[in-house]
Parts: structure tokens; C-alpha cells; sequence
């Protein structure tokens, strides 16, 4: 899979759209809580993310990761995520 114009071909968004759309998440005063994989695919209320395939949802916080804007974590339900302030 490759992205054109920020999709892949599959239809669904790239993961660096994704990345993007997780960091305003964090806009929300959100920083330093650890969201579980479910919390973020299947949200209370529709979001961006609502749906996103788990391969593709950590493909992005694989890059948010690599900026050290996030964090992967085991938790007890099974795989989470932290986010951090952008230059962490």
C-alpha cells in the first residue's frame, strides 16, 4: 500500500492522516492519559477515527512515535497509547 494524496488505496485515509488527526485529538487537555486501542477505534461519539483498521491506527502512532509525540503501552485490555506535547 502506498499513499496518493494522502489516501491508500484501499480508500481509507494514509496513516500520516491519521497521525495528524490524532495530534489535535491530544488538543483536547488529553496529554499523558492512555487511551486503549478500542477507546480510540470505537469512540462514544463519531470521530475521524471511528472505524480505522488497527493495523492502520498503529501504523500511525508507529509515526507519532518516532517524533516522540506518542507512546505504545500494554494495558490490561489489551494495547494503549499516550500522547505527548509536540517537541517532547
Amino acid at each position: 500500500m502506498y499513499c496518493i494524496l494522502g489516501y491508500v488505496r484501499m480508500g481509507f485515509p494514509c496513516s500520516f492522516s491519521y497521525a495528524d488527526v490524532l495530534c489535535k485529538a491530544t488538543a483536547t487537555g488529553q496529554l499523558n492519559t492512555i487511551f486503549t486501542f478500542y477507546e480510540i477505534t470505537d469512540p462514544p461519539v463519531p470521530s475521524p477515527l471511528s472505524g480505522i483498521p488497527v493495523p492502520l491506527l498503529r501504523r500511525a502512532i508507529s509515526n507519532l512515535t518516532r517524533s516522540g509525540r506518542a507512546q505504545t503501552i500494554g494495558v490490561a485490555d489489551g494495547e494503549g497509547v499516550r500522547f505527548f506535547a509536540v517537541g517532547k
